[in-house]
């Protein structure tokens, strides 16, 4: 027979052999994160200083990247081809496709 020290206050009879750090783990109920904001969102930063944000050139052709955020907890990098050598032209693609990004969630 295998002994084992059980308390018999209340609570802790459910935690027999179980360290106090332990059962104050077990007992705080999972916190679930804040939404201040309605999700999902788009994480789309404008900046003045850097007119090609989003874009990145690869061999000669443009790329769009931005990140969607479907939950609190999780996210989704977009990438996608402009298709087009044309910088003017990919800043405009982006610029459409951001704005149709934002307005869809």
């Amino acid at each position: 027979m295998i002994a084992t020290s059980r308390s018999t206050s209340g609570a802790g009879a459910d935690y027999a052999g179980v360290s106090e750090t332990a059962r104050e783990t077990v007992r705080r109920p999972a916190q679930a994160p804040s939404v201040s904001e309605s999700f999902p969102r788009t994480s789309v930063r404008v900046r003045e200083s850097n007119p090609n944000h989003h874009l990145w050139n690869n061999n000669g052709t443009w790329y769009v990247h931005y990140t969607v955020h479907p939950t609190p907890l999780t996210k989704s990098r977009v990438r996608m081809s402009l298709e087009t050598k044309s910088l003017e032209e990919a800043r405009q693609r982006r610029d459409e496709i951001l704005a149709r990004a934002s307005s869809c969630l």
